[in-house]
């Protein structure tokens, strides 16, 4: 009886880990080839420049409206969106005082 209750939670455990693992390591490889991509770009003489402050507010002005729009036709849309752009605000306060600060930090640190 125990050998089967252990198996079966360890069995739970796989599950439960596993898709975790490969996430992290999915992210990891995303960022380690991205980097490797940058280099090579700009190695070869390409310039690259964020967006501009007009794109990335027409972008954010489009999609919200879009939001907005399926919120207000599709009650189960609505029902996850107002919890998510809750959770959006504050995480934007609190990646704003711990990544985002960090972030600029390295950045501006000569290489």
């Amino acid at each position: 009886m125990r050998k089967t209750r252990l198996t079966a939670l360890s069995s739970l455990a796989v599950l439960l880990v596993l898709p975790s693992l490969a996430s992290a390591n999915c992210y990891s490889i995303y960022d380690a080839k991205n980097r490797l991509a940058l280099m090579r770009l700009k190695a070869n003489g390409v310039q690259l420049h964020k967006f501009s402050d007009d794109i990335m507010n027409g972008s954010y002005k489009a999609a919200t409206s879009l939001y907005d729009e399926e919120a207000a036709k599709n009650a189960k849309f609505k029902t996850i969106y107002e919890g998510w752009k809750k959770f959006r605000a504050e995480e934007a306060q609190w990646f704003a005082l711990s990544e985002l600060s960090m972030d600029q930090f390295f950045a501006a640190q000569p290489s």
